[in-house]
């Protein structure tokens, strides 16, 4: 398991409809109170870059 450093700032950088959608959840009141929707994007950012291998045997 490891993470891909490149994947998470090219989706950073080229996530505009994640942050559109977060846009409008954030307008429809969908986050509770006090959540953070920049930290929650950054989070679905990070776990689009998680790499995983498998090998069968």
């Amino acid at each position: 398991m490891g993470f891909s450093n490149a994947t998470f700032q090219s989706e950073k950088e080229t996530g505009d409809r994640n942050y559109a959608i977060g846009y409008y959840l954030k307008e429809k009141k969908c986050f509770p109170k006090g959540v953070d929707m920049m930290a929650a994007l950054d989070l679905y950012f990070q776990l689009c870059s998680v790499e995983v291998t498998c090998e069968s045997g």
